[in-house]
């Protein structure tokens, strides 16, 4: 992995590195929803920087999916037999990743769709987007202040064209229900949904 960027290189490290790894049942979920798991600092060999990176290749070449009504992101293996993902809220939080059949699914398998094709400088950038572009504090407001002043208080509509990783919605700018967002990088796509996940982004 080099400076804030995932690239190609890594998600052949984290394929390879799979493959590898010793994963452990998860009995608490044998019946219920039946994964396997690594962590760090108990799977041997596995450390936290491996977590964290695993979890960035995961975030910026998975798909969505649907766990009943939670949308998560799942990155599946080449031969299709296995996903991957992780539930930390931040990256650098990781310290698990979960690992199950793709012949296993939950609920309607409805989620939104963040696959374009298109490759894009900010795919390798998008797991570090939102921590180098925070939000300031009272910057929602000033905003929300702005666009009344132009469009009053009713709520909008909005097509948000090259939506990236949802600041829109991040500033609470537009009801959730009126919002469409597109973007052709599928790795600012999923960050969007992780954090967004009643939301429905387009790409092109």
């Amino acid at each position: 992995m080099t400076q804030d960027r995932i690239t190609q290189a890594d998600l052949g490290w984290w394929l390879s590195r799979a493959a590898e790894l010793e994963w452990t049942f998860a009995k608490t979920y044998a019946a219920t929803a039946p994964h396997h798991y690594v962590v760090e600092n108990r799977t041997p060999g596995v450390t936290h920087e491996d977590m964290v990176r695993a979890a960035r290749v995961i975030h910026t070449f998975g798909q969505p999916g649907k766990y009943y009504s939670l949308t998560k992101i799942y990155l599946v293996s080449p031969d299709g037999q296995h996903r991957w993902w992780t539930e930390d809220r931040h990256f650098t939080d990781t310290t698990l990743v979960n690992r199950a059949t793709t012949e296993l699914s939950y609920g309607i398998q409805n989620a939104q769709a963040t696959f374009s094709g298109v490759d894009t400088p900010f795919d390798g950038i998008a797991t570090w987007w939102d921590a180098a572009h925070p939000i300031s504090d009272g910057e929602p407001d000033r905003v929300k202040r702005l666009v009344a002043e132009v469009r009053g208080t009713y709520p909008p509509h909005v097509l948000d064209v090259g939506c990236g990783t949802g600041r829109v919605l991040d500033l609470g700018l537009v009801a959730p229900e009126r919002y469409a967002g597109v973007d052709s990088s599928q790795a600012m796509l999923n960050l969007l949904l992780r954090k967004h996940r009643r939301r429905r982004p387009y790409t092109p």
